[in-house]
């Protein structure tokens, strides 16, 4: 038996700190082991959602009559791509609460001219987007799309199509990384580039300035890549200087010394994992995304790590390739899906 629900929208709510707490709050009331995994903690979220963003934004709850949260969703457009909009944050317990909320958004959607929906994506491809797909036994972290198997299926059930595949691989060691990449890290260095760690003790105040310096142009030409303030970007990693190991990401400079590269790998139990690889136009074609691993896994090598693990790969892209030499232990599946609306 279905349990009656309601769906409250934050544009109709007079307490916008209130609303954001249920909203916030709704993930971790409604998510259930095993799939609780990297939750944000509610303050954070309550940021975001708080945020002022360059787009228009709308967010929903469903709620019980006791005014416990069965479900969530949020609905956005595009800051970029014109009738382009993105739902995420989404939970729902059962799909009859999923359907009500992905319908109102849609709903939402079209009326401002949105023709083409992608979910799910918080907000932008900035924060979580995704769903994993065909879970297996095989450990699951903080830092993927982690998702109870049934939600891909009601994504597909209400008429969405996967549109991009993804994938994160698990391999056995770092010697094949360190050999394939070689050739390219003695390249740069006799081209007079340099490579040096992220300051792990400076992360916020000295970084996280550079990353976004370089982020933007780097990934402008990324699907559905789209420009974010400052602050924004900055809240992205105020988790992980509070605890995160980053002391693997590699930083590329030119023989100027000026930073032009960055590759964001950091510590898994006993993994170094390469997650996200920017360099700006005027250094591509030199090597340097190879070199910083080099650099990166040889430090690896030497703190002790035995594997590696090549994070959130778009499914057929070039980096698929740093793992050639290596033998899979485990491969994670996503799907980015797709809905029409014309």
């Amino acid at each position: 038996m279905n349990t009656p629900f309601q769906l409250y929208a934050r544009s109709q709510t007079t307490d916008e700190n209130g609303f954001a707490t249920r909203f916030a709050g709704a993930q971790d009331q409604i998510r259930k082991d095993p799939y609780r995994i990297g939750l944000p903690p509610v303050e954070l979220g309550k940021r975001f959602i708080q945020m002022r963003m360059p787009f228009e934004t709308e967010f929903w709850v469903a709620e019980n009559s006791s005014g416990a949260p069965l479900g969530r969703i949020a609905a956005n457009l595009s800051a970029r791509f014109p009738n382009t909009g993105f739902i995420g944050f989404f939970e729902g317990q059962s799909f009859s609460v999923a359907n009500a909320l992905v319908q109102e958004a849609l709903s939402w959607l079209k009326k401002r001219g949105v023709d083409e929906v992608y979910g799910p994506v918080n907000f932008n491809t900035w924060l979580p987007y995704r769903f994993r797909i065909h879970p297996d036994s095989s450990p699951v972290f903080a830092w993927e799309p982690i998702n109870p198997p049934e939600y891909p299926i009601w994504f597909g059930e209400m008429g969405f199509s996967a549109d991009h595949l993804y994938h994160s691989d698990g391999l056995d060691g770092l010697n094949g990384i360190l050999e394939g990449t070689s050739k390219d890290y003695e390249k740069a260095l006799k081209a007079g580039y340099t490579f040096r760690p992220a300051d792990t003790e400076a992360l916020l105040e000295k970084e996280v300035p550079i990353l976004y310096k370089l982020s933007m142009p780097s990934f402008r030409e990324n699907f559905l890549f789209e420009p974010v303030p400052y602050e924004f970007f900055k809240q992205l990693y105020v988790p992980l200087a509070k605890k995160a190991d980053v002391s693997l990401a590699r930083f590329a400079c030119d023989p100027q010394g000026n930073e032009v590269a960055f590759f964001f790998n950091f510590k898994e139990g006993n993994s170094m994992v390469s997650k996200t690889v920017g360099v700006l136009p005027q250094a591509r074609g030199l090597g340097l995304s190879n070199a910083m691993l080099h650099s990166a896994a040889q430090a690896a090598i030497e703190q002790g790590l035995s594997g590696s693990v090549m994070a959130l790969m778009k499914s057929g892209i070039q980096s698929e390739s740093y793992g050639k030499k290596q033998n899979r232990i485990w491969r994670h599946e996503y799907v980015l899906f797709k809905k029409e609306l014309r």
